[in-house]
């Protein structure tokens, strides 16, 4: 299962993903630009849900 997940992450934010950096500009490949419409209906469901119930 550790070997799908690295490649997974890397197929998402590319081959550097395991390393870890002090700073940097990081960006999404394609695959993973793919998934935006997907995490911004995400947040928007998440904002609405959080301003109905008022944590």
């Amino acid at each position: 299962m550790l070997g799908s997940v690295r490649d997974c992450r890397q197929s998402l934010f590319g081959p550097s993903a395991d390393r870890v950096h002090d700073h940097g500009e990081y960006s999404l490949t394609e695959v993973g630009e793919s998934l935006r419409p997907i995490i911004d209906a995400m947040k928007t469901w998440g904002n609405h849900y959080r301003n109905e119930h008022e944590f």
